[in-house]
């Protein structure tokens, strides 16, 4: 960054690299059929574990992250995204209108309120743990013309 006086050269140049030290936050989550909608405030990237997260069926007291697999991206350069999805498998999808949270777990093992599975491009670590809920709806079933 340069800060200049208008019709004037170039005054004094500062260097300052912005540093983002800020872990991102589960922020909302939607969920249609099988598919888990989570969201973040900031693009995302890691390795999915179903045992970073716990997906409970709240009326039944079900969990329903077992065997869940996750299109989370891997590349934190080119892939990061503030959206991911995660798949339940067909034996484990609630029916419409039930009731599902998914909270992502401090699997710091420290209680440093982290999760090394989600992280920012910056290398910061998803804070945790943070719980979201949302009603089942029944997945889109009509053809695109």
């Amino acid at each position: 960054m340069t800060v200049s006086n208008t019709g004037s050269a170039a005054s004094n140049g500062l260097t300052y690299t912005y540093t983002d030290t800020t872990g991102p936050t589960y922020t909302s989550m939607s969920l249609s059929g099988n598919t888990i909608n989570v969201t973040f405030d900031e693009p995302v990237c890691g390795t999915f574990s179903a045992a970073a997260w716990t997906i409970m069926n709240v009326a039944t007291n079900t969990s329903l992250a077992t065997g869940a697999t996750s299109n989370e991206p891997t590349d934190c350069v080119n892939d990061a995204t503030s959206t991911f999805q995660i798949f339940l498998t067909a034996a484990n999808t609630p029916p419409s209108g039930s009731f599902v949270e998914a909270t992502l777990l401090d699997n710091s093992g420290t209680g440093a309120g982290t999760n090394s599975t989600v992280q920012d491009p910056s290398g910061n670590l998803a804070k945790a743990p943070i719980a979201h809920q949302a009603t089942a709806v029944a997945p889109e079933t009509v053809k695109p013309t």
